[in-house]
């Protein structure tokens, strides 16, 4: 079992990611996308990451089935499923369709 200690340098190490990251990721979006991704004081009423646009949209992954049960799921993933064609989300022991 983890311990508290190795969750938080995980957390530290996420976020340091983030922040490094995100220069790029704001300048190979820009200018079609408003994009944030902060501490959680930042976003605390919308996420941790905030993708906002007037003339595009959000695209998350597409999976098959197959794909969709390779992946070490964690909760709260959302894909869409191309063998259903439905938004999927993981929600802790089974993925459930989110419509």
């Amino acid at each position: 079992m983890a311990s508290r200690r190795n969750i938080a340098r995980v957390g530290r190490i996420r976020q340091k990611t983030v922040q490094r990251l995100e220069p790029q990721i704001k300048e190979a979006l820009a200018p079609r996308f408003q994009f944030s991704a902060g501490t959680p004081h930042d976003f605390t009423a919308q996420g941790d990451l905030v993708v906002e646009t007037t003339t595009g949209a959000l695209k998350v992954s597409r999976l098959t089935t197959t794909q969709r049960d390779a992946l070490t799921a964690a909760v709260g993933m959302i894909i869409y499923n191309t063998t259903d064609s439905k938004f999927q989300g993981y929600a802790g022991s089974s993925w459930v369709n989110l419509h």
